[in-house]
This record gives structure tokens, sequence and C-alpha cells, in this order.
């Protein structure tokens, strides 16, 4: 009986990781631990990439594979036996909605791209890189900003007092004459403390080495 529940737990683990790639790859994180995004491309390295470049088949699998199982809010109707078997509807519902968002921000992750690139740009250099008028550049500046707001949290007191929480994203634009000012929330990472991490381990396995060789000797002398 132990077997089927690791089997359960190991499936939920790649629900999870599932789940987050999606996640990322829709709203991009400047704060995920490098470990993980370790054991992301490790697990979904080419979803992961087919979602990048906007492969909407690719967000399907992911969302197939991760999403839980919904339930309708009312019951089928029993009496149309002739017709279509209702089992599955919740669930393409919630697909269908899915799909939605990800055609809306179809063109959201190339425009990041481009704002990676600069501290500034006019708007309609942008929109020639987008292939885009102006005035759609403009609109899907305002659905980036849109898709990057942040949530509120709420405690206690009034449900629209509620504070907001603390900003993640890679990046930080405003539009000001026509010119999209840029900035970078993307953390400075510290690779000493990486090094110090390493070389602990590091101590620690010879340590380990040392008391095993130590123990090997003992035996043999006493045989």
């Amino acid at each position: 009986p132990a077997r089927p529940r690791y089997d359960a737990i190991l499936k939920k683990n790649e629900q999870m990781h599932g789940a987050l790639a999606l996640c990322l790859c829709l709203c991009p994180q400047s704060t995920v631990d490098d470990n993980l995004l370790s054991a992301l491309n490790d697990k979904f390295a080419d979803k992961i990439a087919r979602m990048q470049r906007g492969d909407e088949s690719a967000f399907e699998d992911v969302f197939s594979f991760s999403c839980p199982k919904f339930v309708a809010p009312c019951a089928p109707d029993y009496d149309d036996v002739g017709g279509e078997h209702h089992a599955h509807e919740a669930y393409r519902l919630q697909m269908r909605l899915f799909l939605k968002e990800v055609r809306q921000q179809a063109l959201l992750p190339t425009l990041r791209s481009y704002l990676k690139l600069y501290s500034a740009i006019d708007t309609s250099k942008l929109a020639a890189f987008l292939d885009l008028p102006p005035a759609a550049c403009h609109a899907q500046l305002q659905a980036l900003k849109h898709k990057a707001a942040h949530a509120k949290v709420w405690t206690q007191g009034d449900p629209l007092a509620g504070a907001p929480t603390p900003g993640s994203q890679e990046l930080n634009f405003y539009v000001s004459d026509q010119l999209v000012h840029v900035t970078s929330n993307a953390p400075t990472k510290r690779y000493s403390e990486y090094f110090l991490r390493q070389n602990a381990k590091f101590d620690e396995l010879v340590t380990q080495l040392a008391k095993s060789q130590d123990a090997t000797s003992a035996t043999t002398t006493s045989a």
C-alpha cells in the first residue's frame, strides 16, 4: 500500500512543477530559486521552450497534465440520454478559459524581450519591432502592465483595503511623451553565497570520506 501512495506523491509533485512552469511562462518572475528553475528545466525543458515561443499546443498539454479535477456546479441533464456526455464539460470550460488567456498574452513575451534591451524606447520604434500600428502597440503595453499588476491580499477589515503583494516582476516601465521608460527589477545574484555553500558541502564530504577510511582501516587492522 505504500507504493501507490508514493507514486501518487510523485505524480502530484510533477503536476505542481508543471503548474509552476505555466505560471512562469505567462508571468516571468525574478525571485525564483535557481535550484527550482533547474528542476523545471530538467522536467519540462522542451515544453517550456515551446511555451516561450507561444506554442498553444504546449500550453494545452501542460495544463491538461497539471490541472486538478474540475467539478461542474450543477448536475447534468439525466433526461437528455441521447445528448453528449458531459463528464468532462467542466474541464473543457476551464481549458477554453485558459487558452483564451494564453491568446491574450501571445505578443507579451516578444514585447517583454524588446523592453529588456532598452532603458528608454520610442513607442513608434517599438511598434515597428512588433510589426503593429502605434495604437495596437499602446494596447499591448497596457495589457502587459495589467497582467503584471500586483494582487491585494486581504487579512481583515474592509475587503477592498488589502495590502498589495510585493512586486517580483522582471521589468517595470511607464510611458511618457511617447517614450517607454524601462527599469529592471532583477536582483543581483550573490555568487559568494553559492561558493560558500558549495565549500561547506565539500568539507562535509571530505569529513565523511575520512571517517569512512578510518572505519575501514580499523576493521582491516582488527581482522
